[in-house]
């Protein structure tokens, strides 16, 4: 296969990657030390445990927007269609989520891999073999 035909389905292999990859620290990184500042602060433990629940879905949805991105990406590497209608919500809402948690973090750049994911994302959906 061509390089120009491989940019495609690796830039969606490695948004896939990413945000998969996303997920690991988010659940078993920063989820224990936000819980611990959140007791420390005396948090209500009903509170702490809303929270909780909440961060456990944004792991879970960080994991299947890698799944999704993913089995699109292999279809592409086969020469099978991908559905951009679901490829471009994830790559807009990881880049814009990204975008805007970096400008109202203090320009915390931990932001920018949500950025990178999303971008990656949608630049392989403007190659001509992914349209």
């Amino acid at each position: 296969m061509p390089a120009r035909r491989r940019a495609a389905p690796l830039l969606l292999a490695l948004a896939a990657l990413g945000m998969a990859l996303c997920s690991l620290p988010h659940a078993l990184g920063a989820w224990p030390h936000f819980r611990e500042g959140l007791v420390g602060l005396g948090a209500d433990a009903r509170l702490v445990g809303a929270i909780g629940s909440a961060w456990a879905f944004g792991t879970v949805m960080m994991l299947a927007s890698g799944a999704i991105v993913g089995a699109q990406a292999w279809r592409t590497w086969r020469d099978e269609p991908v559905h951009p209608a679901t490829l471009w919500p994830l790559g807009l809402a990881w880049t814009g989520y990204g975008l805007a948690a970096f400008a109202l973090r203090d320009f915390n750049t931990h932001y920018l891999a949500f950025v990178g994911c999303g971008a990656a994302l949608l630049v392989a959906l403007a190659l001509p073999r992914v349209r």
